[in-house]
């Protein structure tokens, strides 16, 4: 195979991964799955020192292109070029474009010999973010309600300052301030000037020690029924690439998000083939606090547990930090001797300072309820020629059982397939746990997934999956046992290399309370079907262009709605400065016939939006260097809702059929 080599430029990759997102994918999601990205541009994996698991943090290679990179390693020997990509089979010429970004063949020094001066002397980067909408919204004006006023500036500020070098350490500090929150000292309430502020520091591959992390950090393992914190693709267009959980262990937390993380310290050591990971944590949470009085004896307990992260009104302050987590436990994997067949042993013991009581419904009956929880579980995965089998087994406290499993093989050279099912009782509790499924949590599902990706040849390759699900208890908004499905088929055409197609459809079926009166605790099914049709075209190295053409069909309470959308995109690559502009007409009939439409955004920001309504969006994003040093970002971009005499609901309300925004990112990048 000879393919000219071109790599990617940084922004065009992050459009790539983040294009396979799909509307489930929560905002949250969003952002591990690109800080996972930014990780991987600074610090590209070395081919040569390359685990199975590093090369797993790449979502988008399946298990048979990580085998084909370490089985060349094994034959040829050291990689001497990324080029020698080009004779690996398993490696299509889009994968390796995509793949040069993220590796390099630099060995570097990772013992415990000159560390301080590697970490003095290392590269690292500052990036501070501000981010506003122009718009004059309800919550900021004099008229506002005590309980509905921002007290803060309408504005969002972030801070990133980080160094780190692969396999050897990470220091990094975060801190932001969304829109209406305020800037303020007291610790006991998390406030370090900024609304959230996440620090932490890792040590990696000295001698025994395999990883240590003191501050804020995230843990993977198995399948992610315990430990699945952290960046996970999970259902997605490749229908292949990003299902299967990698198990990465202790990664330190570069987030924003301020729930799913841990806070405290967590080491993994390493004896022989095992691999022991303990932990410690101590978190704060957002939670609503009430008081139960009882033959004169009064005790506090919470409701609910908030993981937005807003605390711009009283009564969102108010909630902050209001209750604390504790949670310890540890993880021992064993690896055999041809590092093929791998098991492992998950725990955790978490501990809320009060008693977790929610109000009372049926579809809730079986919902967690005390202060105290443990969960464990046994998982494996096994290897054998074209097969890779995966599962995990977990029970939480009081009884409730998970399970997942699936297969993952080459059929064919050029044809791929994969098979998972779940099982999670209703009455099974895993805080940290984010395995597959269709539920927000891992409880109340059954379901089997198949997914398949065909590429006959370079020029084109279809993806497709179906998953089928049921949920054996009551849901919110769900009188009655549910089930549903969902499908994803998608067709690509790349005829050169400057021209791309692709179509795809989506489909979706779920169950929710019916509308009919004159039956009672009666669901209908609600169906959701989105079709596109998308063209990418390089005209020459200065313009690209894409267009896409999106249809959104649904049916709800008998009723048949529509939705039409038109995006046009006209990016420019001139000397080192680039601008990216959209323009989209929107034509939906109600909400239920949104899509989520992939943004260009600055270089730490992320846009899934909800395109709905009637009217237009457009947008630019601007991005050069200032001088060696320095880059920078701005986005500014707008909707306009033409039958609209305002935006926004409660106060986030603007008056007007206009809504706003923009973005102004800058980073400072020392070597």
């Amino acid at each position: 195979m000879s393919i000219p080599i071109i790599t990617f430029a940084q922004d065009e990759i992050q459009d790539i991964m983040l294009n396979e997102l799909t509307p489930a994918t929560s905002e949250d999601e969003q952002e591990a799955i690109l800080n996972n990205i930014l990780d991987l541009f600074q610090e590209p994996i070395d081919l040569n020192k390359a685990e199975r698991e590093d090369l797993q943090k790449i979502n988008f290679l399946s298990e048979q292109q990580i085998e084909g990179i370490l089985k060349h390693r094994t034959i040829s020997g050291r990689y001497e070029s990324i080029y020698e990509l080009q004779v690996i089979e398993e490696l299509d010429p889009l994968t390796i474009k995509k793949l040069l970004s993220f590796i390099t063949v630099v060995s570097s020094d990772n013992s415990w010999n000159g560390l301080f001066a590697r970490i003095f002397n290392n590269p690292g980067d500052l990036i501070i973010k501000y981010e506003r909408s122009p718009d004059n919204k309800k919550g900021y004006s004099s008229s506002a309600s005590e309980s509905t006023k921002y007290l803060g500036q309408p504005y969002k500020t972030y801070i990133r300052i980080k160094s780190s070098k692969t396999k050897d350490f990470s220091i990094g500090l975060i801190a932001e301030k969304d829109p209406g929150e305020i800037y303020k000292w007291d610790p006991d309430k998390n406030y370090y000037l900024f609304d959230f502020a996440s620090f932490h520091i890792g040590l990696y591959n000295k001698g025994k020690l395999k990883s240590l992390i003191v501050g804020d950090y995230k843990l993977q393992a198995g399948q992610g029924l315990v430990f699945g914190s952290g960046y996970y693709l999970g259902k997605n267009a490749e229908a292949i690439s990003g299902i299967k959980r990698a198990g990465n262990g202790i990664l330190a937390n570069t987030s924003v998000t301020e729930s799913g993380f841990f806070r405290g310290t967590a080491g993994s050591f390493v004896y022989k083939r095992i691999t022991i990971t303990g932990f410690y944590s101590s978190v704060k949470k957002d939670a609503s606090v009430a008081t139960e009085v009882s033959d004169s004896l009064s005790s506090e307990y919470f409701s609910t547990v908030y993981s937005t992260g807003y605390h711009r009104t009283a009564n969102e302050i108010d909630k902050k930090a209001a209750i604390s987590q504790r949670d310890a436990g540890f993880t021992v994997t064993f690896q055999n001797k041809i590092q093929n067949l791998n098991i492992g042993l998950n725990f955790i013991n978490s501990h809320f300072s009060k008693s977790f009581e929610r109000k009372a419904n049926i579809y809730n009956s079986f919902d967690f309820k005390g202060q105290d929880n443990t969960c464990y579980s046994l998982d494996a995965s096994y290897r054998f020629y074209n097969f890779s089998l995966f599962s995990e087994a977990a029970v939480s406290q009081g009884g409730g059982k998970a399970l997942i499993g699936g297969i993952l093989t080459s059929l064919h050279k050029k044809v791929d397939f994969l098979f998972l099912l779940r099982k999670y009782d209703k009455d099974f509790y895993s805080f940290y746990g984010r395995a597959f499924g269709e539920n927000t949590t891992n409880k109340n599902e059954t379901g089997f997934y198949w997914g398949v990706k065909i590429s006959p040849h370079k020029k084109y390759n279809l993806t497709a999956y179906f998953d089928t699900y049921t949920f054996p208890w009551l849901k919110y908004r769900t009188y009655e046992p549910s089930r549903g499905n969902d499908f994803n088929i998608r067709f690509i055409y790349q005829p050169s290399k400057t021209t791309l197609a692709y179509i795809q459809i989506r489909k979706a079926i779920q169950e929710q309370n019916g509308s009919r009166t004159n039956i009672t605790y009666a669901t209908e099914p609600i169906i959701a079907e989105t079709r596109t049709i998308g063209l990418d075209y390089k005209a020459n190295e200065v313009i690209t262009l894409t267009t896409k053409i999106i249809q959104t069909k649904s049916r709800k309470n008998n009723l048949n709605t529509n939705g039409y959308f038109l995006i046009q995109d006209i990016n420019f690559h001139i000397r080192g400065i680039k601008l990216c502009l959209r323009y989209a007409l929107l034509d939906a009939e109600n909400y239920d016939n949104r899509t989520y439409v992939f943004e260009k955004d600055v270089l730490t920001g992320y846009a899934l939006p909800a395109y709905y309504g009637k009217g237009s969006r457009a947008y630019l994003v601007l991005h050069g260097r200032l001088l060696k040093h320095f880059g920078y970002w701005i986005k500014y971009g707008y909707y306009i809702y033409p039958f609209m005499d305002m935006t926004g609901i409660g106060s986030e309300e603007t008056e007007g059929n206009i809504k706003s925004e923009i973005k102004i990112q800058l980073r400072y990048t020392w070597r």
